[in-house]
């Protein structure tokens, strides 16, 4: 069914949302993140899934006038004519930004459970600023792992693990 569900269908769904959507309409160009987008978002807000296309359902959109539609894509690289609804932030960043937000707790617990939460709170802290933590140093670890010279000297692979 997935393949038959195009740019014009996907747009048609964003106009009807409008009309039916207080807040923002937010475009995730990844499927994973916009499970994730949705545990996060504001109760009057949308998170549609675009994986790959939601820079090109924007256009249409705005070409349609439609107006509170933002579109978040993976990858710092910068968008041709880039305007102010398009989030295009390093791999993590809004992910992190979500993680430290209040309404992530309710998508933490509904994947943990509240035992577990409070029972790793006593144990470690705030699960979020933990969370955040662990995201940075991983991402550390994987930009030294995609360093030439590191690659170079270990014989091709990343040589801390």
């Amino acid at each position: 069914m997935r393949e038959y569900i195009g740019l014009d269908i996907l747009a048609n769904w964003v106009s009807m949302l409008r009309a039916d959507t207080d807040g923002a309409i937010w475009l995730a160009d990844d499927d994973e993140e916009a499970r994730f987008y949705q545990g996060c978002a504001h109760p009057l807000a949308r998170v549609v899934p675009a994986p790959s296309l939601s820079l090109q359902l924007l256009e249409i959109v705005r070409a349609r006038g439609i107006e509170g539609v933002v579109a978040a894509v993976r990858g710092a690289a910068s968008v041709e004519g880039s305007q102010e609804n398009i989030f295009r932030p390093d791999l993590g960043d809004v992910a992190s930004t979500l993680l430290t937000a209040r309404s992530c707790e309710r998508a933490i617990l509904d994947i943990c459970g509240v035992p577990w939460l409070m029972a790793c709170e006593k144990e470690v802290g705030p699960v979020q600023a933990r969370a955040v933590w662990i995201a940075r140093q991983l991402e550390q670890v994987r930009e030294m792992c995609s360093d030439k010279a590191l690659l170079s000297v270990a014989g091709g692979s990343c040589g801390i693990w």
